[in-house]
């Protein structure tokens, strides 16, 4: 099994874009590549999974831990012989200023991966060289093994860089990418479209890997690729939960509206022996019948918002479930479908299901962006991040029903409340991980299995144990 941690200087430097063209490329090499990202992204991971037809998974230490993050890793890597880990921002960057706070660079030392780090070479020479000299004293622990210079002008341009920088570093560069626009990504608001709404990101996609392949030294990449141990399965987190939720049929909301979960989450919902029964409010018609239990994840609702509206066989279905007291946990664009409407950022307001107070309102910048410890009203304290360019709007009154607050060691310190819960179910913006509390996710599960088991079972949701 060969590994590489795919890094940038910083955000912006065609991380994601050269990260997939080097997927395409070894796939088309024959090599049976598993994608990861680093940090809690829903974007990336949807070009991965375009370039190399497999799910990507999220590495995130401060979310996950060290232990469950060697453990994910370890177990999805065996599925393939190439693992590709892109990074997140800067190599260094992460939840603080300190060098283990849950960077790219943590992560690669975390799991023992060398690191090529991707540095633009617009507008400089050999400047380039004391760049990537920073880089690698910074943290001399980091196995910075390879330099790839994106956006350069020429070939005698990469040369300059080239020979500066395997002069003063002794770090190899592997080749470059050439300023090229037809490679870019396109951009939206939360940074990048997600790859079913991009119609050209199957063609900038393959023009990525092509481009790899001419400009890049794959053979010195594989060379510099590590051979990775087996995952350990022996110290399986899950284990204490293999199928105590056999039995429960789970509906997930899955189209172009609802796209935004962690891989692992439902796979764990799996590995506890639920099935898992996909839906969409943008297509269907009514609910799955005999579901036990709803999970509707985060994506674009305001792209979708007429469509969403407008549907009301679906909306009656889902609302009358909700009435008779089936459990929904919605989190993110789920939450925002579960309120009073959602107003587009071109002022025009659209009903959603009116199931929970007030109404979400597009904003042009991020609110409550980045990591969050959040706490429940019975006191399970999970770890989520949330990321979305909306507000809810309401009465102060509501009883919000999570506690939140940035971690501790972030410079800037927050506490916030959200979310909101009528019956049996929850709705809040923060995207939780559940392996940050596989406790209480096994807890809830046994609940759920109970109200199944009996009519007068006790509410899995309002019961505060």
């Amino acid at each position: 099994m060969r590994q590489i941690m795919i890094a940038g200087t910083g955000s912006g430097t065609g991380k994601t874009t050269i990260s997939t063209g080097i997927m395409g490329a070894l796939k088309r090499r024959g090599h049976e590549v598993i994608p990861f990202k680093v940090g809690p992204d829903y974007i990336d991971t949807g070009f991965h999974r375009a370039a190399t037809g497999v799910s990507s998974v999220n590495l995130d230490l401060w979310m996950a831990g060290e232990d469950h993050t060697r453990f994910l890793y370890g177990h999805h890597m065996d599925k393939g012989d190439f693992a590709v880990v892109e990074g997140v921002m800067g190599l260094y960057d992460g939840t603080g200023d300190e060098k283990g706070t849950g960077s790219t660079a943590h992560t690669a030392k975390v799991l023992n991966l060398p690191v090529i780090l991707i540095i633009d070479g617009e507008k400089t020479g050999s400047s380039a060289a004391a760049v990537v000299l920073g880089f690698r004293e910074y943290d001399r622990e980091v196995n910075l093994a390879g330099v790839i210079v994106n956006r350069v002008s020429s070939e005698s341009h990469y040369t300059l860089i080239r020979e500066a920088i395997e002069k003063r570093t002794g770090i190899p560069c592997l080749g470059y990418v050439p300023l090229d626009q037809e490679i870019h990504l396109p951009s939206r608001h939360l940074g990048l479209v997600p790859d079913n709404e991009a119609q050209e990101a199957d063609v900038v996609l393959k023009r990525a890997a092509s481009l790899i392949e001419q400009y890049m030294d794959l053979e010195a990449l594989e060379r510099i690729a590590v051979s990775g141990e087996k995952g350990e399965k022996e110290k399986d987190p899950r284990r204490a939960l293999k199928n105590i939720g056999s039995g429960l049929r789970i509906g997930l909301a899955e189209d172009d509206a609802f796209s935004f979960y962690y891989r692992d989450n439902v796979e764990l919902l799996e590995y506890m022996g639920m099935e898992i029964i996909p839906f969409s409010p943008l297509q269907d018609e009514a609910l799955p019948k005999e579901l036990d239990g709803i999970y509707l994840g985060g994506g674009f609702p305001e792209v979708y918002a007429k469509r969403l509206s407008s549907n009301d066989t679906f909306k009656k279905s889902l609302y009358e479930a909700m009435e008779e007291g089936i459990p929904v946990y919605a989190e993110c664009g789920g939450y925002m479908y579960l309120t009073q409407g959602i107003l587009d950022g071109e002022g025009e307001f659209h009903d959603m299901l009116g199931f929970l107070e007030g109404h979400c309102e597009m904003t042009k910048k991020l609110q409550r962006f980045g990591y969050a410890e959040m706490t429940a009203e019975n006191g399970a304290v999970f770890r989520g991040h949330e990321f979305h360019h909306s507000r809810w709007i309401g009465l102060a009154t509501v009883n919000h029903t999570l506690s939140l607050k940035k971690p501790d060691h972030m410079i800037s310190m927050l506490n916030w409340t959200c979310g909101q819960r009528r019956k049996n179910v929850q709705g809040a913006y923060g995207h939780i991980h559940f392996y940050s509390n596989l406790q209480a996710v096994g807890d809830i599960a046994q609940l759920l299995v109970k109200r199944k088991e009996s009519k007068h079972g006790k509410n899995p949701i309002n019961d505060k144990k």
